[in-house]
């Protein structure tokens, strides 16, 4: 990476010495099934972003919320509609999308699926000794098809075949809809954009599901972080890999450390003529 890049994002990571840490461990975060170059160019592109970006005033922020998105190996594309990155209180967080949860449940052997349920629709269910047993038929031929009344989703354990479904009222989704939202104000967040806010309303009612289920550490990180969101305590993940490299690659500007680290930067932008302040 050149000495512009490194001008560039001199906000984000401070020196090349501390990028080079970073993307070290973010690479072994990974998977080696990624293209992993590929990955890391999209970290590094959305980094550059928020970096320059004013709703993110603390960006020491920004770190640690990408390295979350290497760590659940969530394509970090907002086209890819598995993580997205959202500014809040100055500091950048994420919110998983449905197609990312459908991901981590996947990994934890469970196929999922999810749909929403409306008043013109077919919907029957029932339980018995033998489990439990239910019919959606959507209501393809007419365009209004009445009321949202709940969610469900499905999760099938591929190994076993053993299947669980759930349900969620549209009227409790709708007042974790009306949580964010009074917590974002206005910042961006898929319950704003009308063509994202029904794979939001299934990926709540997946999230709630997700805590009957035996999943993985993944799973459970983003559970508590989103659920913690939505209460308004904004949580910032623990990383033991980042142990030390944060705070190294991000020094105090008072500190002896952080001017010795700006003499440093002075001293590259002079020896390639580029300007600096």
């Amino acid at each position: 990476m050149g000495i512009d890049k490194v001008l560039k994002m001199i906000d984000l990571v401070g020196s090349q010495k501390g990028y080079d840490m970073f993307k070290e461990q973010t690479m072994r975060m990974l998977a080696d099934s990624l293209n992993k170059e590929a990955f890391w160019l999209q970290y590094k592109m959305i980094g550059d972003h928020w970096a320059s970006n004013s709703y993110v005033t603390d960006k020491k922020s920004i770190l640690p919320t990408l390295f979350t998105a290497a760590k659940l190996n969530l394509h970090p594309d907002p086209v890819m509609r598995q993580i997205y990155f959202i500014p809040y209180g100055g500091e950048l967080t994420y919110q998983v999308g449905y197609i990312g949860m459908i991901e981590l449940a996947n990994r934890a052997g469970k196929s999922v699926r999810s749909n929403l349920v409306y008043e013109k629709d077919v919907w029957e269910y029932e339980e018995t000794e033998r489990g439990q047993h239910f019919l959606h038929r959507e209501n393809f031929l007419d365009n209004n098809r009445g009321k949202e009344l709940f969610a469900y989703s499905v999760f099938t354990d591929r190994a076993t075949g053993f299947c669980q479904v759930h349900t969620m009222r549209s009227d409790h989704i709708n007042k974790i809809k009306q949580l964010v939202l009074a917590r974002m104000k206005t910042s961006s967040t898929p319950w704003k954009d009308p063509l994202f806010e029904p794979e939001m309303r299934k990926k709540t009612c997946v999230r709630r599901h997700s805590k009957t289920e035996p999943f993985s550490v993944e799973m459970a990180l983003v559970i508590h972080h989103e659920e913690q969101d939505e209460l308004g305590n904004h949580v910032v993940d623990k990383h033991p890999e980042l142990d030390g490299i944060i705070d190294q690659i991000n020094p105090d500007p008072a500190s002896s450390e952080g001017k010795k680290l700006a003499a440093e930067l002075d001293r590259e932008a002079a020896q390639s003529e580029l300007p600096f302040n």
